[in-house]
């Protein structure tokens, strides 16, 4: 079994108030840091398709997206030189091949993709370029989305008058698209109504991106915000053949810490000097690593409602930052049973996200009945994945349980839970619980079939590089089949935010991670839209804590 632990560097993160910015760039990686070379990376803005900007990676992985000229009225075309159509690469190719030309001047072209009947099987350029070198991917689809069959294949580019034309060969083609589902066709339409127009890429736009290239899984995803990311942007895509990679980003025991904070001197304050944390550093790191990755999971282990003390308007506030940042699946912790039912109800009741709780027993709590299920099974690119969850038996972690709920037995719960997802045929499956590092390394030992376990309960910090932390990031313990178990978490109150990815076989078996715990200090910047949501509560939170 090989293991791997990498630590993924990022450049320090910067805050843009401007509109636009001219440049983007970053590295493309796969999942163990190696670059991807020769990966096609395009951004479709989705506020209007015709704006198209893309780039090839070089040696290094690293691509560089600058300004784009578009906007230019077919009826008032220019007409380009073509210096320049290349030969395809890699060529033979499966699945994606790069089709390199050159202009000597911006003007209107042409590339499409014919079989050797002459019928036309895929457009890939319509719309105005601008001069220099341009490389365009094809990745084996048709204009409808579905996959080609092995053959030879003419691309051929027009501008103007000229043509020039090309041979290219796909082996073992494929009938389905290449994500095995409708596949997202691109627009390369960029034409418009006045000519010359100089469109930058904007940060305050969303962007379709789509990257491929040879002996790499086509990575496709939409909604690809720039803000908060500075003028870099990286990617993980996966190596053909290497397995199912899942990424999990997670937080625990954040307690309504929504505030930057400095603890030096035990007060609420956006110094960037003195402070750290917040749910606005936390929104503005998970868009990023988020943006970076394809299969992702955002988890919460628990705790989200105040210490000692209530607030209804709090509690407004922190289901609003909780549905901003957009979570997958929440679990329970023991705090947020102390204020009563009748809270907890209307807590669970403002959150857009699924709630999982395998051993609380609310048969005789109408308050909660339904408002949250044992575990949850989600479809992840092609694979299902078990998440179940469960807090802490611990009886005085509770100040005011209600009679009407019962915390049941862990173990008994997990069983049983573990036993209904195995009739389910589901082979990955995330712990998301909230009942002690302790407790996790003991549950990992004891049951086979958990494959992660993400914690919260005990404010542990994990970390490869902390001298301070509890235990190393993920923290691997044996199961009693002798698989490894990856254990997680993420201190507490904001501080840090916890990104494993993972890599799994066909049999669902880990085989590969990496990953760390991303401190919130004054490198991390406040997401724009969470900081909106937080100073209309401002003047509350600060008097609060």
């Amino acid at each position: 079994m090989r293991v791997k632990i990498l630590v993924f560097g990022f450049t320090t993160l910067l805050f843009f108030s401007n509109a636009c910015f001219a440049n983007i760039s970053g590295y493309v990686k796969d999942f163990m840091g190696n670059p991807v070379i020769g990966a096609a990376v395009t951004f479709t803005d989705e506020s209007d398709s015709n704006n198209v900007f893309s780039s090839t990676t070089d040696s290094d992985g690293k691509y560089e997206i600058n300004e784009l000229v578009t906007n230019v009225d077919e009826n008032e075309q220019s007409t380009p030189q073509v210096s320049t159509l290349q030969q395809n690469y890699p060529n033979p190719f499966n699945p994606a091949t790069t089709i390199p030309f050159s202009l000597n001047k911006a003007g209107f072209i042409n590339l499409t993709i014919y079989n050797l009947l002459g019928q036309k099987v895929r457009t890939l350029v319509h719309g105005h370029y601008s001069s220099g070198l341009h490389n365009i991917t094809w990745d084996g689809l048709d204009d409808n989305g579905m996959g080609v069959g092995a053959g030879i294949y003419i691309y051929q580019l027009k501008s103007g008058n000229k043509i020039e034309s090309k041979k290219m060969l796909l082996l073992d083609g494929v009938s389905y698209s290449a994500a095995g589902k409708p596949f997202h066709l691109m627009s390369y339409n960029n034409t418009a109504s006045k000519p010359g127009v100089t469109v930058k890429i904007s940060i305050n736009n969303t962007y379709y991106v789509h990257i491929a290239g040879e002996n790499i899984e086509t990575f496709e995803k939409s909604g690809i915000t720039l803000m908060n990311t500075g003028p870099t942007l990286d990617f993980f895509v996966s190596r053909v053949g290497s397995g199912f990679h899942l990424s999990i980003i997670h937080t625990n025991d954040d307690h309504s810490h929504i505030l930057p904070y400095n603890y030096n001197e035990n007060t609420v304050t956006f110094d960037e000097n003195i402070s750290y944390g917040g749910s606005t550093r936390i929104a503005a790191m998970s868009r990023r690593l988020r943006n970076q990755r394809q299969n992702v999971l955002m988890l919460s282990a628990g705790d989200h409602l105040p210490r000692y003390k209530y607030s209804p308007i709090v509690m407004e506030a922190e289901q609003k930052i909780l549905n901003l940042l957009d979570y997958d699946y929440i679990t329970l912790g023991n705090w947020d049973f102390n204020y009563g039912p009748l809270v907890l109800a209307d807590f669970i009741s403002g959150l857009n996200t699924t709630i999982v709780s395998a051993n609380v027993n609310v048969e005789n709590e109408p308050l909660l009945f339904d408002l949250f299920e044992p575990y949850q099974i989600k479809e992840i690119d092609g694979h299902k994945v078990g998440i179940m969850g469960y807090v802490t038996t611990d009886p005085y972690s509770y100040m005011n349980l209600s009679e009407k709920i019962v915390i049941e037995d862990i173990d008994t719960s997990i069983q049983n839970a573990l036993n209904e997802l195995e009739n389910q045929g589901i082979n990955i499956v995330i712990a998301l619980n909230h009942s002690g590092y302790s407790y996790d390394m003991e549950i990992a030992s004891k049951f086979d079939g958990i494959d992660i376990i993400v914690g919260g309960h005990s404010h542990s910090l994990l970390s490869t590089t902390d001298e301070k932390a509890s235990g190393l990031y993920p923290t691997i313990i044996e199961s009693p089949s002798g698989e490894s178990v990856l254990i997680v978490q993420a201190k507490s109150f904001n501080d840090y935010l916890g990104c494993l990815d993972v890599t799994f076989d066909e049999n669902g078996v880990v085989t590969d991670w990496s990953g760390q715990p991303y401190k919130m200090d004054n490198s991390v910047p406040h997401d724009k839209a969470m900081l909106e949501v937080v100073m209309d509560y401002y003047t509350v939170l600060k008097e609060f804590f």
